[in-house]
């Protein structure tokens, strides 16, 4: 006999655990939808209640079995004796005759019916009713490992607060600067006694003054990177002396984090630096060497650069033993920038052992448009949504930041000890070899194990380039504050969202050697964020403080004090960085045409700023954080964009059309889409929106245009030649309909896209831009672009040109150390 639950109750079970399971698909590899959040744990109590009540209210009925017949045979000889006659009819005696018969016996066995491995695998698929009992509560098993999968994305966020997080980054870049960010925790009671165990002994009086402090001092030393390969110097050990530079003090109102600039560099050159209390400790907050580039100052170059935006850890869902948060999409942009042709600092190397700190005092030696393309690009293959290989990364030490100290300094006293007791000095010991790993035990490097074996993606051809990526710009959504369970307006719950990415080592295989650059979007605040130039309105005081703290300190000094948008430049092409939230209004509650998108103040500097590059720089990016087209649809595609501000839109587009080579680099959608947009006066704008880095894209439904239909036309003359009824050539003024906006190119698959930019103007005359789409890792379109000459201004006046060169002629004797060393 076997217990099987009510028919109705079986029924039931079976409709909410398939819903149960589609809702965890959708919410953990799709789309993370808020309402899931709660709708996933009920489905799965409501599971669980109708189980029990099904259980409790079983019946017993006769177990399925199966009844098999078996036929026995058996043979059976009989003998007869026959009375034998003769041929008159009398008795001739008897004989015995001997016959075979056949017996046919059958059998009936009553057996269980087997189970069926492909019947097995459909009813734990669909939860089908069953009436075995370890069936059910597999189900049941499958549904609770399903909905402890949904907690754990849902507060993972919560739970990792990553208060010991140590790192360093580039932020903003010239050809004399450079942004340096450092976060490092202090605990007083740590820092001093580490303070005293290496340099402090005896000296009660600076401990005490330390100890009453609330903030650190902390230096950051700096040397050019010498490149032994160009001077012939390969396999020899050359290095320069270090330079002490600024102090940053890192204080707990924001959060340990500090920016020191470094002024007085040389434009074009690699530089190291490293960050070291007053006592010369070195603070351990990388892997290894720490360097960055000094943009050119230069009138033409020929560099690339990256831009996306939308990312959120460990999306599509994981289950990892490691506590590190992983970045796909910053994984498959490592690897793709370490091919570069250049030497690249961008291979996972361990974290680095800490050198023994020197003795404090020797400063020298510390311890360690018309933008038209000009041909239609040959289209690759469709993308698709197929995930790629990722290669695999050591796991990242989990250890509390007073254990690494404490390491430093337990090695550094041992060796101090023997030093004076001996008087010899320790030779430095080879490093041992590397041990090999064994890869994380999850699901990713199961599934990157069986893609191994599968049929590589044919990338799109091209000839590859001899130039480098020297940034990266992210367009917004760093952060999801509000995806997918919003922590409320707290300042800590901004800054833990933050200090979750930078905790990952997906990104800090970047932001360690490629400067970044940020501008927020919606996310960082949140959902489809409007400020109305409203700065005292929650959420963005705390949400901007946080920003400020990790992205905006970093940046390029903003246009307007206390703002958000920033211009630079890199040799003559130049870059103006929008803020598209916080100034502008609600496009369904203004009247008539006020609703902005930049407001008053921004749109002045903006038109000022493209007058201002008009003729002397060749290519001008602008960077929008959502899609500048009008050709986005769905929920929020005409509203959140920049199709809701139709007028102040179409005054844009003709102030940008009529300067030559614009581009337009936006995100926001998780879609790809290239758009050219043409104004009024003749000339025309490029735009290139690509999102997500990582995170959700929406299958199977298109929310863009593709067609073009629905823009905005607009009427022109032009001239055609026609033959008269004399057959005489003609020329007839006509009037032509002109599309405002043509799709060069859209796709909708990939959670991992980004756009990589390749400008060239060595040539003056045929300025170049290529871009090249990546998705998954792998690029799948080309557009090449040929840009107008532009006739640079030269500076008009005997004095204009005495302030350039006097200008120049001082940073380079600051560099070199002269002006300080002449008193200047």
């Amino acid at each position: 006999m076997a217990n099987s639950p009510p028919l109705p109750i079986s029924v039931l079970v079976t409709v909410v655990s398939s819903l149960l399971r589609l809702a965890a698909y959708i919410f953990l590899e799709l789309l993370p939808i808020r309402g899931f959040t709660i709708g996933i744990p009920v489905l799965f109590l409501t599971h669980l209640l109708l189980f029990t009540v099904g259980e409790l209210t079983a019946t017993d009925k006769p177990a399925p079995t199966v009844v098999e017949v078996t036929d026995t045979v058996t043979v059976v000889e009989i003998e007869e004796d026959v009375v034998k006659e003769g041929k008159d009819g009398e008795l001739n005696g008897v004989e015995k005759k001997v016959e075979d018969v056949v017996l046919v016996e059958e059998t009936a066995t009553v057996i269980p019916d087997p189970v069926q491995l492909t019947d097995s695998l459909i009813t734990l698929a669909l939860t089908l009713p069953s009436r075995r009992l370890a069936f059910r509560l597999l189900a049941l098993s499958i549904n609770l490992l399903l909905t402890l999968f949904t907690l754990d994305y849902i507060y993972r966020p919560f739970v990792q607060t990553f208060p010991d997080l140590a790192y360093a980054r580039v932020g903003a870049v010239t050809p004399h600067s450079a942004k340096l960010v450092l976060r490092f925790p202090l605990h007083a009671a740590e820092a001093i006694a580490a303070a005293d165990e290496l340099n402090r002994e005896g000296e009660t009086e600076e401990v005490e003054r330390l100890m009453k402090q609330d903030s650190w001092e902390v230096s950051v030393w700096w040397r050019e990177r010498m490149d032994t390969f160009g001077l012939g110097l390969e396999g020899e050990a050359v290095e320069l002396s270090w330079n002490e530079g600024p102090r940053v003090d890192l204080v707990e109102a924001n959060d340990w984090v500090g920016v020191v600039q470094l002024d007085k560099l040389l434009p074009a050159t690699e530089y190291e630096y490293r960050f070291a209390f007053a006592n010369s400790t070195i603070l351990p907050v990388s892997r290894g060497p720490l360097t960055f580039r000094t943009f050119p100052k230069a009138s033409s170059a020929h560099f690339k650069f990256v831009a996306t935006s939308c990312l959120t850890p460990n999306f599509p869902y994981r289950p990892a033993l490691s506590s590190n948060p992983t970045i796909k999409g910053f994984d498959l942009l490592a690897a793709v920038l370490a091919k570069e042709p250049k030497h690249s600092p961008l291979g996972s190397t361990p974290f680095p052992e800490a050198a023994a700190p020197e003795a404090a005092g020797s400063p020298d030696t510390p311890t360690e448009t018309d933008p038209e393309p000009t041909e239609e690009p040959e289209l690759a293959e469709e993308p698709t949504a197929e995930p790629t290989e990722v290669p695999q990364q050591d796991e990242a030490p989990q250890t509390p930041l007073l254990s690494t100290v404490s390491s430093v300094i337990s090695a550094a006293s041992e060796q101090l000890a023997e030093v004076t007791a001996t008087g010899v000095p320790i030779p430095s010991l080879p490093p041992l070899p590397a041990m090999p790993t064994m890869p994380a035990l999850n699901l990713e490097n199961a599934l990157s194990l069986i893609r191994s074996f599968l049929p590589k993606r044919k990338e799109e051809e091209g000839p590859e380039s001899d130039a480098n990526t020297e940034f990266a710009i992210l367009l917004g959504d760093f952060i999801y504050a509000d995806v997918p369970k919003y922590g409320g307006d707290d300042l800590e719950m901004y800054r833990r969202l933050y200090r979750r990415v930078y905790a990952s080592d997906s990104y800090r295989k970047i932001y360690e050697h490629l400067p970044t650059f940020h501008i927020y979007d919606d996310h960082e605040i949140g959902p489809n964020y409007i400020g109305h130039s409203n700065d005292s309105a929650p959420p963005f005081p705390r949400a901007n403080g946080a920003y400020e703290v990790y992205q905006n300190n970093a940046n390029y000094d903003p246009l307007q004090p206390g703002g958000n948008y920033y211009t630079f430049e890199y040799a003559d092409t130049a870059f103006f960085v929008l803020d598209c939230r916080r100034y502008r209004t609600d496009p369904e509650q203004e009247v008539g045409d006020k609703a902005t998108m930049l407001g008053e103040q921004q749109l002045s500097d903006f038109y000022h700023w493209l007058a201002k590059v008009n003729t002397t720089h060749t290519f001008k990016f602008v960077v929008s954080s959502t899609p500048f087209n009008t050709l986005w649809y769905g929920i929020d595609g005409q509203i959140d964009t920049w199709a809701g501000y139709k007028t102040e839109r179409h005054e844009v587009l003709q102030k940008m059309s009529s300067v030559p080579n614009v581009v337009v680099i936006s995100g926001d959608r998780h879609e790809f889409a290239a758009v050219a947009s043409s104004g009024r006066a003749g000339g025309s704008i490029l735009e290139f929106s690509t999102s997500p880095l990582n995170q959700f894209y929406i299958p199977f439904v298109t929310s863009f245009d593709t067609s073009g239909a629905s823009t905005s036309t607009w009427t022109r003359e032009a001239e055609r030649v026609v033959k008269n009824d004399e057959g005489e050539d003609v020329v007839e003024i006509v009037e032509e309909i002109v599309p405002e906006e043509k799709v060069l190119r859209y796709v909708r698959e990939g959670q991992h896209k980004w756009g990589s930019f390749e400008v060239d103007t060595r040539d003056e005359q045929h300025p170049r831009l290529v871009f090249e789409l990546f998705i998954n890792g792998h690029r799948t379109w080309r557009l090449n672009m040929q840009g107008k000459p532009v006739k640079k201004t030269p500076p008009t006046t005997a004095i204009g040109m005495g302030r350039a060169i006097g200008a120049n002629f001082k940073h380079a004797m600051e560099a070199l150390g002269i002006w300080k060393a002449l008193g200047l």
